[in-house]
């Protein structure tokens, strides 16, 4: 999945645009590969969607799940920036990737600055989701459960061509 959404962004990225969001468009979760290679068919991708949608809607399942990353664990036995292979099952990870994939491009909110010590600024340029998309709503919290009883602001990024954002350290800025 990241390979396949890795590829898709450098193509956008040479071609200069975005995810696309116009109609008719292909995705990558209409295009989901199966275990064997293949392409699924309509009802496969039907399924794994619904799947998805029940999973994110299944507070026990989910945090269970995300108990068993043991993400606080790894942060503290790492130097801050921690790698997770298969963060969510399989159909989740699709309907993330669909979910991102189908939002307009006016519903994301372009923020940018430049370097500015004095406001805490970085230099930066990129769009962000948060709220609006219901469905992008239930997967953040689905996020958010890898680290429970913490207090945590999660939202979808995008960068696009000419965006950006300068090399820095958020934990600097926190208490």
């Amino acid at each position: 999945l990241r390979t396949m959404r890795m590829v898709r962004a450098r193509r956008h990225a040479r071609a200069g645009e975005g995810p696309r969001d116009e109609p008719g468009s292909t995705d990558l979760a209409s295009a989901a590969p199966e275990p064997g290679g293949g392409l699924l068919s309509a009802a496969a991708k039907k399924t794994a969607m619904k799947e998805a949608k029940q999973w994110i809607s299944n507070y026990r399942t989910v945090s269970a799940w995300m108990r068993r990353k043991d993400l606080a664990g790894q942060l503290q036995n790492s130097s801050g920036l921690v790698r997770l292979r298969d963060f969510l099952p399989e159909p989740v990870a699709w309907l993330a990737l669909h979910t991102l994939e189908t939002m307009p491009g006016g519903s994301w909110n372009t923020t940018q600055a430049a370097r500015d010590p004095s406001r805490n600024n970085i230099a930066h340029r990129f769009s962000s989701q948060r709220f609006g998309e219901p469905l992008l709503q239930q997967l953040l919290r689905v996020v958010g459960e890898a680290l429970p009883g913490e207090l945590n602001s999660f939202s979808a990024g995008r960068y696009t061509k000419g965006d950006h954002i300068a090399r820095h350290d958020d934990r600097q800025h926190t208490d």
